[in-house]
């Protein structure tokens, strides 16, 4: 059975991570399995090849399904109207709510427009959308979840940002099942929804309000906490739990299921001992009836926190293990665990894309692995007196927290201190070893102080601040609420400051010394009491003096939507080329909600390069979309220097100051800034106009400048403007990119950063037809998403949206 289990698991893998290779690579599992487990009897070969070809063909099917109810990217800006239900929804803003709406009908005047099933829309409560100016304006009443409506609304087909390193969006949306985003033009509301599935939506969003009124940081806090919903939680609290390795607190997930468990285990534990006291029964009703309501209080749980994947996983573990142990099976944690990971698989193939998957299943493992033999020791020595419900082997489900309850159930407390203590920071040092490689491959820091953060986070959370949570949430007039305040600012305190200290996050090492860690991993929690001892010490240390930066010379266009991030890196070929310097032109923009580019974008893919390495930030100027991701940028990636067109932090240097040409990684490898005087000039006509020597090569980045401030530039510094690669100023607006322009910098190539469709018609028409005019090919990232071009004496140019194409990858044509 478990050849069964693993070949299903890694044939849906093979499926959705490696479409193109998909068939080779399923042959050489049919193989494997056939010839490589020659010690299996035939038929169970036989019935493993079935499974691989099975979940081959579902995964497929699965695809299949999702994408054909998708709205197609030739179709995005359309206009529908339909008859749905709000199935969920969330307050994205003062001003802006967001829902989920189930498709019960929809029209259009498209006659191709597909049979759209589940729409993400953005309900602006104000008459101007744009607006940030809420107290002035009059807003409208909120769309309660379960509302049943008539609606019109502007739909956009799934979309994502495509660069070398980043979320997926588009993959995400599909695994939830969203066919289209965009927003209502005008609704009508037409009753409430009356089935129990509504019932509940409403219900879960009634108890996610209650938690969400309460004052100060319970208010952001407990939603997440007890339901999943962190969308309360400001994005740079949010990024101090990921900077210091406490983000999964935030996520339902085991820890929390096991709390869960242990409360309702005790409180029916004191249900059983009364009814043997107060009516003697030869045989305990209510023992019988255990584990369904565990069960059942588990998927009620799952459900109400949002069914999650970590959640999912969770729960599906702890039902499975309820089951074994009612049933007293001898099944192993181990076929337990293969058999939640294929049904995670089953619900949500794609689910295996995201890091949350591999982080819950890994750290769950390593858990396993290292605690099956000793804790399975422990639960076979309980009995289960008095139709008792053994927590210890319930613990087994929730690795997390084996050790302590596994201790509490036993009824047997350790006699050596030095026992207590193992069992706070033994299961927190396993997780921090194993997760320590997943993090890099997924671009994620590691933050050294981790370990520490979470010996003390864990039982805080685990034993005080979730009974303090659910006191609130029971009674949120009470004092609870301003006790549990004063607990979570100073946890939240004592985070930010800890998040502020860059020097212990530790970045990814460079190339293959990435993948050797993961057998050196799997060895350590292996071998017996090895993570005790001194092979995770010496892994753990070996680590700080990797190489974290790949030698090679870059030039990124990143695909940040309307705006701009450039970004390069330079060796000094003639005398050390191992040694690197590093540049970035402008950071992207942050949005209302909080969210930065200059972090999501800009710092994962700069710390993927070249760790957390930045000589040089220049800001051309001070547009949000050139210079609102700076700071998101900054809480992981500290600039040596950095140069702004409009000073405005005590960091920046005013590169107008800047006279003749200054380093950048040795004599081939320079910059310079180009100056002009204008009276009155606007923020665009304030940009750093820069000049970039790589090798042989020159890179023109002239900001947002118009055509007035081009002609001062071309009557200043005439052909010394000529460059191999040209950023289009502007965007491609038609007040830039003047013909005298183009014929003086001549570039080879020529790449516009802007969003699709977006509303300013970014790059105008004018300015294409100029380019075509002059025979300079023109690449957009609206289209082509991060554009990287190779620097060699014939230059070529990678486009990451057609590089990395999946088969949910929508092809996108703006030029």
């Amino acid at each position: 059975m478990r050849l069964c289990l693993v070949s299903a698991i890694l044939a849906l893998f093979v499926s959705i991570q490696f479409q193109s290779e998909q068939c080779g690579l399923l042959v050489l599992l049919v193989v494997a399995v056939v010839f490589g487990s020659s010690s299996s009897p035939w038929r169970v070969r036989a019935l493993a090849v079935l499974c691989v070809l099975l979940s081959a063909y579902y995964s497929q099917f699965w695809l299949f399904e999702r994408l054909h109810s998708r709205l197609d990217a030739n179709l995005s800006g359309v206009v529908v109207t339909g008859y749905g239900e709000v199935i969920g929804c969330s307050d994205a803003s003062n001003n802006v709510e967001k829902l989920l709406l189930r498709v019960d009908s929809l029209s259009s005047t498209e006659k191709s427009l597909p049979s759209l099933k589940r729409l993400a829309l953005s309900f602006y409560r104000s008459s101007n959308r744009n607006s940030t100016d809420q107290d002035n304006q009059k807003l409208e009443a909120k769309i309660p979840c379960g509302s049943q409506l008539t609606f019109t609304a502007k739909l956009r087909a799934p979309y994502s940002f495509i660069n070398p390193w980043g979320f997926d969006y588009e993959a995400w949306q599909l695994s939830r099942g969203i066919d289209a985003s965009g927003y209502l033009l005008n609704h009508e509301l037409v009753g409430m929804a009356q089935g129990w599935r509504s019932q509940l939506i409403v219900l879960r969003e009634e108890w996610i309000q209650r938690a969400a009124s309460m004052e100060g940081p319970a208010g952001q806090l407990v939603p997440a906490l007890l339901f999943g919903e962190s969308g309360y939680l400001p994005k740079e609290q949010w990024l101090d739990f990921q900077l210091t390795g406490t983000i999964h607190l935030l996520i339902v997930s085991g820890l929390h299921v096991g709390f869960l468990v242990f409360m309702v285990t005790s409180l029916w534990y004191l249900l059983i001992r009364l009814e043997v006291l107060l009516f003697f029964p030869r045989a305990s009703m209510l023992f019988k009836l255990t584990p369904i309501i565990l069960l059942l209080a588990c998927a009620v749980y799952a459900y109400m926190a949002g069914m999650g994947l970590a959640i999912q996983r969770a729960g599906l573990m702890l039902g499975l293990g309820i089951c074994v142990i009612y049933l007293r099976s001898h099944w192993s944690l181990f076929d337990t665990w293969l058999w939640v990971i294929l049904l995670v698989l089953i619900i949500n193939p794609l689910s295996i894309l995201f890091i949350g998957f591999w982080f819950s299943f890994a750290a769950v493992g390593a858990l396993l692995m290292t605690y099956g033999g000793q804790i399975g020791h422990r639960s076979s020595s309980i009995k289960d007196a008095s139709g008792q419900v053994s927590s210890a082997k319930a613990s087994l489900i929730v690795p997390s927290l084996t050790p302590i309850l596994a201790t509490q159930a036993s009824g047997k407390i350790s006699e050596s201190v030095l026992e207590k203590i193992k069992l706070l920071y033994h299961p927190q040092w396993v997780v921090f070893i194993a997760l320590m490689p997943l993090l890099w491959m997924f671009q994620q820091p590691q933050s050294a102080l981790s370990f520490f953060t979470n010996i003390v986070a864990i039982p805080l959370l685990g034993f005080v601040v979730m009974p303090m949570a659910m006191l609130a949430f029971i009674w949120p007039d009470g004092m609870v609420v301003d006790v549990l305040n004063v607990v979570l600012n100073s946890t939240m305190d004592f985070l930010h400051q800890i998040s502020l200290l860059p020097s212990w996050l530790v970045y990814k090492p460079a190339g293959a010394w990435l993948f050797l860690l993961f057998p050196l991993v799997f060895l350590t929690l292996w071998l017996t009491g090895a993570p005790f001892k001194r092979l995770s010490l010496l892994i753990l240390v070996s680590v700080f003096f990797l190489p974290t930066a790949v030698n090679n010379e870059k030039l990124i266009i990143f695909d940040v939507g309307q705006g701009l991030a450039v970004y390069g890196s330079v060796s000094d070929a003639k005398h050390d080329a191992s040694v690197q310097s590093s540049w970035l032109y402008d950071t992207g923009a942050q949005f209302r909600s909080g969210f930065s580019l200059g972090d999501a974008v800009v710092a994962k893919n700069i710390l993927a390069f070249s760790g957390q390495k930045l000589d040089v930030l220049f800001v051309s100027h001070s547009d949000n979309d050139h210079a609102g991701g700076e700071a998101g940028l900054r809480r992981k990636i500290v600039p040596v220097l950095t140069y702004a067109g409009q000073p405005r932090q005590q960091q920046h240097n005013n590169c107008h100051d800047v006279k003749g040409w200054k380093s950048l990684g040795g004599e081939l490898n320079r910059w310079r800034v180009f100056h002009y005087q204008m009276a009155n000039a606007s923020d665009n006509n304030q940009s750093c106009v820069i000049q970039i020597e790589m090798g042989a090569k020159r890179i023109l980045l002239p900001g947002d400048i118009d055509k007035k401030a081009e002609r001062l530039l071309l009557a200043t510094y005439g052909d010394e403007l000529k460059s191999d690669v040209l950023i289009v100023g502007h965007h491609g607006s038609k007040s830039s990119s003047s013909k005298e322009w183009l014929m003086a910098v001549n570039p080879q190539i020529a790449v516009v950063s802007s969003g699709f469709k977006n509303r300013f018609h970014h790059p105008h028409s004018s300015v294409l037809t100029r380019f075509k005019h002059h025979s300079i090919p023109l690449y957009n990232t609206a289209d082509s998403g991060a554009i990287e071009i190779n620097l060699t004496e014939i230059m070529s140019v990678t486009r990451w949206r057609q590089k990395n194409s999946p088969v949910w990858r929508q092809n996108w044509q703006q030029m």
